[in-house]
């Protein structure tokens, strides 16, 4: 029988067509191996298609049929992979997702890292920090920002309620009002720039203003709640003015409010008292004359560069410390009762920021967990670790104004230092000793 006649076309490679012509010398049987050949290719499974077994014939060209995961018997399809201890594993690129912290599943130089930028939690990435122990991939070293930006988009860590500190009693134990143990200037130490001061005068007298953290009944008496005993402005502020002029490069803000003014020695429970507005010239005067600026003026401060804050905050001898009028007055407080949870402030955290971004005055973001009868000090540690992750892993507080926290004992200097502040290694021995007591009860000895 005659051999068949044979058409090369133009691009065939000359191997391929020998192989052709001989199939075809061979009565044809090329034509059932080339069919056959093609439907197991179009069988095999994709990149990325889970494989069984790690028998590689079950994948495409070109690809491997290798382990991704902790589970032994888990394997896909992938064009890249690497093999450690005899085993062949899926290698993924940079910014790649992969599988629950097993660096095994990322190429060379690579860990399987935390990430809020995956869905998985978790992507390769060659830049990476532990942080409590957990690999984590990192997008920013910080998020600080120019002089030239402005003060209310301007990212400061802030101390809510920060004078509690002063109040006695147990962390957890009955805690009615404490959101910190370390002192005012312990906690600039910690990396607070911004304070959350709510103040009452007594005895109608400015040379006498103590801080507070209480409710005011419908008849304008004073309800459940703590006013300092032994702590002032008068006698707290000026260490506070002498740490900053020891630090003269970092701005701290003193966010004044909840002014209320009283005729009496002691505000007691059921003690008549007034409200005062947080920009009354006699109370501005009292925190200036102990040496540190103020600013009253919303729209101004609301205008301001950074740098110009730091300019109008420019104390003599040095240092930069300034009164402003804060929550409810010329700062936003975002405040949500109903945030009572890891879950919820990460939640929080993101309506507050999307509304920020579309426009704000200066804000607060509150990120803690609210309290119903007690302060929930002991959620603090987690939430405070779930910030700095979020700072260093992803841009969910990009933009960020007044971070306020609980328990600035918990991550405070790395928190601080990740929204541009410096954290000196003297400051981070001076915060350890303050938050001894923290430390203690609630584990929170990481900085």
């Amino acid at each position: 029988m005659a051999p068949a006649q044979l058409r090369v076309f133009s691009g065939w490679p000359t191997a391929f067509t020998l192989a052709v012509s001989a199939s075809v010398v061979h009565g044809g049987r090329f034509q059932r191996r080339l069919g056959a050949d093609l439907a197991s290719e179009a069988a095999a499974l994709p990149e990325g298609a889970v494989c069984p077994k790690g028998i590689n014939d079950n994948c495409r060209a070109g690809s491997v049929c290798g382990r991704y995961s902790r589970h032994r018997d888990r394997f896909q399809c992938c064009a890249a992979w690497m093999v450690h201890d005899g085993v062949t594993w899926c290698a993924n690129p940079e910014g790649a997702a992969c599988s629950d912290g097993v660096n095994e599943n990322c190429a060379s130089g690579m860990v399987c890292g935390s990430s809020r930028q995956s869905p998985s939690g978790f992507q390769c990435c060659s830049k990476f920090e532990a942080i409590e122990g957990v690999a984590s991939c990192i997008l920013h070293e910080t998020i600080s920002v120019s002089g030239a930006t402005l003060l209310r988009q301007s990212p400061f860590l802030m101390t809510h309620d920060s004078a509690t500190s002063y109040k006695g009693g147990h962390l957890t134990k009955a805690n009615f009002v404490k959101t910190a143990s370390a002192s005012l200037v312990g906690q600039l130490a910690c990396g607070a720039r911004a304070f959350d001061l709510r103040v009452i005068v007594l005895n109608n007298n400015f040379d006498d203003i103590r801080f507070h953290h209480f409710n005011v009944k419908s008849n304008g008496k004073r309800g459940v709640g703590w006013v300092s005993r032994d702590q002032s402005v008068a006698n707290t502020i000026p260490e506070m003015v002498s740490w900053s002029r020891m630090h003269p490069d970092e701005l701290v803000l003193l966010s004044v409010n909840h002014c209320y003014i009283t005729a009496a020695k002691k505000a007691k429970y059921n003690t008549p008292i007034h409200s005062l507005d947080c920009r009354d010239a006699r109370l501005v005067q009292a925190f200036t004359k102990l040496g540190m600026r103020a600013e009253t003026s919303c729209h101004r401060l609301n205008s301001w560069t950074l740098d110009k804050a730091r300019q109008a905050a420019e104390m003599p001898g040095g240092g930069k410390m300034l009164f402003i009028p804060g929550d409810g007055i010329c700062v936003q407080s975002n405040w949500d009762d109903s945030v009572h949870s890891a879950a919820a402030v990460d939640a929080y955290v993101d309506r507050t920021m999307q509304a920020a971004r579309a426009g704000s005055p200066m804000f607060q973001v509150q990120a803690f967990s609210q309290q119903k009868l007690f302060v929930p000090l002991e959620k603090s540690k987690e939430i405070n670790l779930n910030i700095l992750r979020w700072l260093k892993t992803s841009d969910k507080l990009t933009g960020v104004n007044l971070l306020e926290v609980n328990l600035v004992c918990a991550y405070g200097p790395s928190i601080a230092s990740a929204l541009g502040a410096v954290v000196t290694p003297a400051d981070r021995d001076m915060c350890r000793a303050s938050c001894a007591e923290a430390c203690k009860v609630l584990g929170t000895c990481s900085l």
